[in-house]
């Protein structure tokens, strides 16, 4: 940039597109910087690389699935202004519920911080846990990976019968013995989380536990109890999922032989999950 005499202008936002009323060319761009309303002349064009609008909940709901708060996997900068400027001189939308998912977060950390605090599950995890709904009830191969995923989910179907999203909010059962083995949360290398270390999990969960991220029980009723979801349908769902364990054969979703183990160590633990994006497109 320097040898072409281009000058960068960093933190000066553009607030909005400037465009001849008749002609409807867009002549340039106004912004701020160092808190001062600019106008910028463009010479030929005004290109816009502004990214989604992953971190901007309202249009979330306006393109995705109203009433699903998901959590990026990137950057909480990417608010749809463009979308906005564009929107306001008359261009037209196209594509916008497409999207790209990502491995769940944890909800309440991924809240505080305003990115996604991810799971350490995906297609290669073994261990004694299960996703459930509020219902206590699996909805879903619980070892699926939703890594680059564009399709639609189990966790965003929408039953009109009951006006609802069943399998939202949803959380994951584990054991003892799946809480000594691993970390629930991991930091992917290429996410926010990764890149700029917004929070570290502890090897045990230890630290998350006494935080009330990850709630401790010493029974599946209680645990039930104290996530406020449906006792006789959980215990109904881990009796059935044990079944599947020894059998070696998941009848219900087809979770791969090598990865079921059965839940029944205690002490018993569950966390609230979320979804998580890669990216909006359109």
């Amino acid at each position: 940039m320097d040898g072409r005499k281009i000058k960068v202008m960093y933190e000066t936002p553009v607030k909005q597109l400037i465009q001849d009323p008749e002609t409807k060319a867009i002549l340039g761009v106004r912004a701020q910087d160092k808190g001062k309303d600019i106008s910028v002349k463009a010479r030929r064009a005004v290109v816009l690389a502004c990214g989604g609008y992953r971190a901007n909940y309202e249009m979330q709901g306006y393109f995705n699935y109203p009433g699903i708060k998901i959590y990026p996997w990137g950057t909480p900068y990417n608010t749809g202004d463009g979308i906005e400027m564009v929107s306001e001189v008359g261009a037209p939308l196209w594509h916008m519920f497409s999207i790209e998912w990502d491995a769940p977060c944890i909800k309440i950390p991924s809240e505080q911080h305003g990115i996604a605090v991810q799971a350490s599950i995906g297609a290669g995890t073994v261990g004694s846990f299960i996703f459930v709904n509020k219902y206590g009830k699996r909805f879903m191969n619980d070892v699926k990976s939703l890594v680059h995923t564009k399709e639609s989910l189990a966790l965003t179907y929408f039953s009109h019968e009951r006006v609802e999203y069943p399998n939202m909010p949803f959380y994951i059962v584990f054991d003892e013995a799946f809480r000594a083995k691993q970390t629930l949360a991991s930091k992917r290398p290429m996410s926010w989380n990764g890149i700029h270390n917004i929070y570290d999990w502890s090897a045990d969960n230890s630290v998350e536990i006494a935080k009330g991220w990850i709630i401790k029980a010493d029974a599946i009723k209680e645990l039930a109890g104290k996530l406020k979801i449906d006792g006789a349908g959980l215990e109904d769902t881990i009796s059935k999922y044990n079944e599947y364990c020894r059998s070696g054969r998941d009848a219900e979703f087809g979770r791969r032989q090598q990865s079921l183990l059965p839940i029944k160590t205690p002490p018993f633990y569950s966390a609230e999950m979320a979804l998580t994006w890669i990216n909006t497109q359109g």
